[in-house]
């Protein structure tokens, strides 16, 4: 993997820092043990089926939650640079709101990859033209969503630059198969068209699924805002 400075500060360890799911106060009603409280990226890297298993998983969850919530369901999306940085909607959604989602498949997942499909699911049913490049991009409103801010690693930042910059190019990442090599050229090709963001091509150290949560929910963000 290449890294170039590109005002996004990124370094291989902010990359990989994996979300928490601490809980705040005045949730109680929320059961929380139905989540994964953390997640071993390392884990991932050596069990790509396994990985392959948990966007399915993350997947159906999801499809769930839209057919029960429609648009609405665009509410639970969050975490860190939202104002719901630990996910608490989300996992009220699922567990509470929308509990006939909660299925024993679902759990243990980690509420960054159910966000993360979420915000797939809903960006795909959109009856919407993506163009590849962004062009007259606000350059002070675009530094201010992608800038590195509290709580986000820095593959969460590498996620909201490249929706900026190259929304068509997400699109085409998410409408791969997770796993596949379509998902790695799609990778590459998003990564080397978007130069703004300090990758020339796919970091190989880092999951596919984390990255593809990245993207998706950088674009739903991005494009709701």
């Amino acid at each position: 993997m290449r890294l170039r400075n590109m005002g996004l500060g990124l370094v291989t360890a902010a990359m990989l820092a994996a979300p928490s799911a601490a809980q705040p106060a005045g949730e109680a009603d929320i059961d929380r043990s139905y989540f994964a409280s953390d997640l071993s990226l390392s884990n991932l890297l050596d069990d790509p089926a396994g990985a392959a298993g948990m966007v399915r998983a993350a997947g159906t969850l999801a499809d769930c939650l839209v057919r029960a919530g429609g648009n609405s369901a665009g509410g639970l999306i969050g975490g860190p640079g939202t104002n719901d940085a630990e996910y608490a909607r989300l996992m009220r959604g699922v567990t509470v709101t929308y509990a006939q989602c909660k299925t024993p498949r679902a759990r243990g997942l980690h509420p960054y990859f159910v966000n993360g499909a979420l915000a797939e699911r809903l960006l795909l049913s959109q009856n919407r033209d993506w163009v590849p490049r962004a062009a007259n991009v606000n350059a002070a409103q675009a530094q201010s969503f992608y800038q590195p801010q509290r709580g986000q690693s820095g593959m969460e930042n590498v996620g909201r630059c490249a929706a900026v910059f190259s929304p068509g190019f997400v699109i085409q990442v998410l409408m791969t198969e997770a796993g596949s090599d379509a998902e790695e050229d799609a990778l590459d090709a998003l990564y080397a068209a978007t130069p703004e963001c300090g990758l020339r091509e796919r970091p190989e150290a880092i999951p596919e699924i984390y990255q593809r949560s990245a993207l998706a929910v950088g674009l739903w963000l991005w494009s709701n805002r």
